[in-house]
């Protein structure tokens, strides 16, 4: 393959770039708002370009928190913004792609291959804070009908065992069945998610609308709404759960993943893990973003691998960014090697954090 040489932009300049692009995206919005575009071709809005304004914004806000911590005065600068021009509120602001036979849910489809189970992280802050979401989220195991996951980098022998056959673990709920996969919508964007980025504005003492705890909760809100749970009794209990995540009854005594409960603290450090934990679980099935803010937030929690091959992440660490690929190294080289610098010093591995990764815990 003849080698080409494609420069590779730093981060900062991407970002800066995207919030350019949002501007004169959400300009064309505007000077659009009667026209209908694509219409029935259009599987997310169905060509209602008001409902495209608040996604582009709502998109602004996430990208200002996902470099507030490298780039405050821009964070700020671009979430106050973003709330201002108008961003998602209500379940059906939510951006979806419409499924159906010929377009079928991926996850879904591949959930098909009876290799997914729940995780420990799941089972313990779900079980613990007595989530209803559980069961629209997971099964039972069918052994015994009890919710119950995995802890992640079991060695091949550990896998193995009776105890983490099929039979004994959960995997994910009927609405990410096969059965649904031309009925139920893929995720690109969820309004709850926009709730939980005000609340952590809030917290930076940046205008969001709200006090960090009233957005909290209402993000907590529109995730049970988007999950079907409409009770405000059973909302109104989980909001103000006082119980922290729950202990494993596993193989490995795996203890409780955090001792924090839903019900908001008054302290700042503890907020902060609540907004990005409960953030993490209204983001299923999406782990591209929960991926993301895990890495940026360090929450939720996370159970330490049990065992890993990758002597670049230690047990207790995370994959931090994706290495460039083998078949980039070959094609465009000259460029890869430019590029490394661009790392911030780490070197071209997983664990290396990506620019905007400065996680402060």
């Amino acid at each position: 393959t003849k080698e080409r040489s494609i420069k590779y932009d730093a981060q900062k300049d991407i970002y800066y770039d995207f919030f350019k692009e949002l501007d004169e995206a959400t300009a064309l919005l505007k000077a659009n708002m009667t026209r209908v575009s694509f219409a029935d071709k259009d599987l997310i809005y169905q060509g209602d370009n008001a409902r495209w304004l608040r996604f582009a914004n709502s998109l602004r806000l996430r990208l200002a928190i996902r470099i507030s911590n490298v780039e405050p005065a821009k964070a700020k600068q671009e979430a106050e913004k973003a709330f201002a021009d108008g961003v998602m509120t209500a379940v059906s602001d939510g951006a979806y792609i419409k499924t159906s036979a010929e377009f079928p849910h991926g996850l879904n489809a591949h959930i098909g291959r009876n290799n997914t189970r729940m995780s420990a992280t799941m089972e313990s802050l779900q079980k613990g804070y007595k989530d209803p979401r559980i069961s629209v989220f997971w099964s039972p195991a069918p052994s015994d009908g009890q919710y119950r996951g995995i802890r992640n980098g079991l060695s091949i022998a550990q896998q193995n065992l009776a105890v983490h056959a099929r039979n004994n673990l959960s995997t994910v709920g009927l609405k990410y069945s096969p059965t649904t996969s031309s009925v139920t919508p893929m995720v690109c964007m969820y309004a709850s998610e926009v709730y939980f980025l005000r609340a952590e504005g809030a917290l930076n003492g940046w205008n969001m609308g709200g006090t960090a705890k009233d957005l909290y909760e209402k993000g907590i809100e529109i995730s049970m709404n988007e999950h079907g749970i409409a009770n405000a009794a059973t909302i109104s209990a989980y909001v103000n759960g006082t119980t922290p995540a729950s202990a494993l009854n596993d193989m490995f005594n795996s203890p409780p993943l955090t001792n924090v409960p839903v019900k908001f603290s008054t302290d700042i450090t503890v907020q902060r893990e609540q907004i990005g934990t409960q953030k993490y679980l209204a983001l299923f099935p999406e782990p591209h973003e929960a991926w993301a803010e895990i890495r940026r937030s360090g929450y939720p929690r996370f159970y330490p691998l049990l065992f890993s091959q990758n002597p670049d992440i230690e047990p207790n660490k995370m994959i931090r960014r994706i290495s460039f690929l083998d078949r980039e190294i070959i094609a465009n080289g000259e460029a890869v090697k430019a590029a490394v610098p661009l790392l911030g010093g780490g070197p071209d591995n997983v664990a290396t954090p990506l620019w905007w990764d400065k996680n402060p815990k």
